[in-house]
């Protein structure tokens, strides 16, 4: 059978080897689909649902007695620090140890973990003494279901807004709207409680610190006076010569910059003119009466005529030799004249350029201090208006009764969810996708690098 006959064979046979290849890729995807999506459709039912029940509550801009006044609404809009501080606050130890107390959840195993079964391994652990002082120190109880209600407590707000959402995941519906009512509640009766107790301390604070305030803006307005003198900042004029100076000197340094530049090329242009003997042409050879007549004279002797047309006697080599050599010397005298320009040119503008850098970095430093000035200044009235404002507020708070409202406001409390926070099943049909690609494409990888290798 000849070569062409058994190519024509293997090539017929080729698209059937390709065909069953794609059939058992096709059967490979089908398969992996089907056991991922059974598997999810399976799990689904077997996962933990978690309940999240969302009281809401109001940060209300109050003043120290809750009055909620339209100034101090004005003064707060968009100070998102108070709203960090009530989440730091909600979050805190205090917070969670009422939670605790009220629900009981020191025996309740979902936020207990030492309550549920412990673990073969842990156990092998415990009963071996001599690693004991390696292994972490055992937390208490009360230490495991604070950080566990810690973990579970979410906190939302939306943008910029005053409400606040907050509640326990739980797998219990109940258990979680009696956790974030528990926690809004013991947040209320906390903020009144504070600012009840703290409205005698606020007094006592605030005198103590118009005293400090006082003698800082006094040791501060000493100092800024000291440094005035000091540094020489009170002589104004000073500034202002410098400044005058300066000007002068950029412009001298501008033109000084310009002339060595001017020279500098000319001298350049001189000097490759006299190589190539076309210096006649120059304007210095053509301004120069001695240039001119020492040409004028060798062109008569070497002509052997005078600009008349009479002839001219003494035309002999060693004249010429000499005439020449004068010319040579002037030609060079032009040369070494632009050179000495160009070199006064650069030493002045080097001289000028020193100058103003000495200048100008007398003026950095007279910046320098006055930006020093400007901040002791700062300081000084920082001070001052801040020993007005306390003392503003020291008058305000004098006299005050005891009668105080919290600056929150329960808006409603957390009902009993009727579908789990956790799983969704939006998000869990994404995941299965996500997965279903993720396994479909390594099924087709080895296909795409064969496909790829036969290109």
């Amino acid at each position: 059978m000849s070569d062409l006959t058994q190519d024509q064979i293997v090539l017929g046979k080729l698209p059937r080897h390709l065909q069953s290849r794609r059939r058992r890729t096709w059967l490979g995807l089908l398969m992996a689909s089907s056991v991922v999506v059974a598997c999810s459709i399976a799990a689904y039912p077997l996962l933990p649902r978690t309940y999240l029940a969302m009281a809401d509550m109001q940060i209300r801009p109050t003043s120290r007695e809750g009055a909620t006044t339209w100034d101090q609404s004005i003064a707060e809009a968009l100070d998102d620090n108070a709203i960090q501080t009530k989440t730091d606050i909600l979050r805190s130890q205090p917070m969670q140890q009422r939670v605790i107390v009220e629900n009981n959840l020191l025996t309740d195993p979902e936020f207990n973990p030492s309550l549920r079964p412990t673990l073969w391994w842990r156990q092998q652990l415990d009963e071996m003494t001599w690693l004991q002082p390696w292994l972490p120190v055992k937390r208490t109880d009360q230490t495991l279901v604070e950080t566990t209600l810690v973990k579970n407590l979410t906190i939302k707000r939306e943008r910029k807004s005053y409400l606040l959402q907050l509640g326990y995941e739980t797998h219990d519906p109940v258990k979680s709207a009696a956790l974030a009512n528990s926690l809004i509640n013991a947040f209320l009766n906390e903020q009144i409680g504070r600012r009840r107790g703290a409205h005698d301390e606020v007094v006592k604070t605030l005198r103590a610190t118009v005293d400090t305030q006082e003698q800082n803006y006094l040791r501060n307005l000493a100092a800024e006076h000291d440094y005035l003198v000091s540094s020489g900042l009170i002589h104004t004029g000073e500034k202002e010569s410098m400044q005058q100076q300066l000007t002068a000197l950029s412009t001298s340094l501008a033109e000084a910059h310009r002339r060595a530049i001017d020279t500098a090329a000319r001298t350049e242009m001189l000097t490759k003119a006299q190589k190539e003997g076309k210096l006649d042409g120059t304007s210095e050879t053509i301004n120069s009466l001695q240039f001119q007549h020492l040409r004028q004279l060798l062109t008569e002797l070497s002509t052997g005529t005078h600009g008349t047309g009479n002839s001219v006697a003494g035309a002999n080599p060693g004249n010429l030799s000499s005439l020449r050599s004068s010319i040579a010397a002037e030609e060079q005298r032009f040369v070494v004249a632009a050179q000495n320009d160009a070199t006064v040119a650069a030493d002045n503008e080097v001289s000028l350029r020193r100058a103003v850098a000495s200048l100008d970095a007398k003026l950095v430093q007279w910046h320098l201090k006055e930006w020093t000035l400007a901040e002791l200044h700062r300081v000084v009235q920082t001070d001052l208006d801040t020993l007005a404002a306390t003392r503003i507020m020291l008058n305000n708070e004098v006299g005050r009764g005891d009668v105080l409202q919290p600056d929150v406001e329960i808006v409603a409390q957390a009902g009993v969810p009727d579908r789990p926070y956790f799983p969704q099943p939006l998000l869990y049909a994404s995941g299965t996708m996500a997965l279903l690609i993720v396994v479909n494409g390594l099924i087709l990888l080895p296909t795409i690098l064969r496909a790829s290798r036969a290109r």
